[in-house]
């Protein structure tokens, strides 16, 4: 018989305020799961889950505690917030991660002078996210356009009030976001530039109704629409040429993305329970392959905690350590990836002819697995390709 321990599986939060989000979490995930197999089904809003989070206080979780939040400062902290999310619903964890990378931003900005963010725009935001009263989607991906040759622009008018225009699709959360923080292609005097910046939910926004997503379908993640959509004043950041890759990039990437592993992770460990909660046939079913996954699911998650241990002790201007680091990402991400397909494999097997059923929770996990894996910032392909270069110690340019 399998020695895992299922308590120990999960990620440790290593901070006060962690542990305390931690438990919020934790308390609101039979809500969050009572609700999971309706949304999947019809791939609609888990918007149950939403406002548990919300009155729980975990939309303010990675706000900074002056401002009203709980304080969660740290990637390893946020990926086990998140993990016991996913442990009841992948895809209310994936939109809360939204919501929680965009407060880890906000406050890093704050840290630094004149750094866009750092004013009262970003403040005001970070406020009102700890009230419940703001959610704020990130909307980066574009059709047939990469990182740096996003074609949704930025425009000022005669008075000098900016407005965003283009579309955006996957753009998790969408359907409960009061705001969208952007990456947008600026228009200045010098020429286009890359940018940032965020947009309150108004009538030039659009929200579409055609998500139906092969996994984690209770997300929301919508293509929205924007028509001359006013920027929130203060929000736009402008940096470097449009078009031309900037590798400090990276870095940025890490802070808003690395923090899904433990999202991953709640799957996997999900798909896990299942297996045991069918009890002796399902450890004997198992078998072998059991142990193996067991051994992999602890290993991996060790994998997981020094990385984001790593990534919060980065340098931010330590470009070639960005590079390394960002390979160690990938491949813990190829290796989390591959673990949770092989145990919600497992569990389809174990648990037997009821998993086949739509309603099953074994299900649902195989196809949040398998969506996982076109999470940000790269797809399977393209993961393949960056580990390839990046082993060389080239930096593949991926994200054009």
């Amino acid at each position: 018989m399998s020695g895992l321990s299922l308590a120990t599986g999960s990620l440790t939060p290593t901070t006060a305020e962690g542990r305390h989000a931690v438990d919020r979490a934790e308390a609101c995930a039979p809500r969050i799961a009572a609700h999971a197999e309706r949304h999947d089904r019809e791939a609609s809003y888990v918007r149950e889950a939403h406002q548990a989070l919300a009155e729980a206080g975990l939309l303010g979780a990675t706000v900074p505690t002056e401002l009203g939040g709980l304080g969660v400062s740290t990637l390893l902290d946020t990926a086990a917030c998140l993990e016991r999310v996913a442990l009841a619903d992948a895809s209310a964890a994936l939109a809360l991660h939204m919501q929680l990378s965009r407060g880890l931003s906000l406050a890093a900005a704050r840290k630094t002078a004149g750094t866009p963010g750092a004013g009262e725009a970003g403040t005001g935001l970070l406020i009102a996210m700890a009230e419940g009263t703001a959610f704020v989607a990130g909307a980066v991906t574009e059709r047939a356009a990469g990182y740096f040759t996003v074609r949704t622009t930025a425009t000022a008018d005669t008075s000098g009030d900016w407005s965003v225009t283009g579309d955006k699709l996957m753009v998790s959360g969408a359907p409960a976001a009061t705001h969208f923080a952007l990456r947008v292609r600026v228009r200045t005097p010098e020429g286009d530039r890359l940018g940032s910046a965020i947009v309150t939910r108004s009538p030039a926004t659009s929200v579409g109704s055609g998500w139906d997503g092969l996994g984690m379908r209770g997300s929301g993640s919508e293509a929205v629409r924007f028509d001359a959509a006013p920027v929130l004043a203060g929000s736009l950041a402008v940096r470097g040429p449009w078009g031309v890759y900037d590798p400090a990039a990276l870095g940025g990437r890490m802070l808003s993305s690395a923090a899904m592993l433990g999202l991953y992770l709640g799957v996997a460990i999900s798909a896990r329970r299942q297996i045991a909660g069918a009890g002796d046939n399902g450890i004997r079913q198992g078998g072998d392959e059991l142990d193996g996954v067991d051994r992999e699911l602890h290993a991996v998650r060790e994998t997981v905690v020094g990385l984001l241990a790593a990534l919060d002790r980065r340098d931010a201007a330590d470009t070639a350590g960005t590079l390394t680091l960002a390979l160690d990402w990938q491949r813990c991400r190829q290796r989390l990836h591959r673990l949770t397909l092989a145990v919600t494999d497992l569990a389809l097997t174990t648990v037997g002819a009821r998993a086949y059923n739509w309603s099953s929770p074994v299900s649902r996990l195989l196809r949040d697995c398998r969506a996982a894996q076109f999470m940000q910032p790269y797809g399977p392909l393209q993961t393949a390709r960056f580990v390839e270069a990046a082993a060389r110690g080239e930096d593949p340019e991926l994200l054009v």
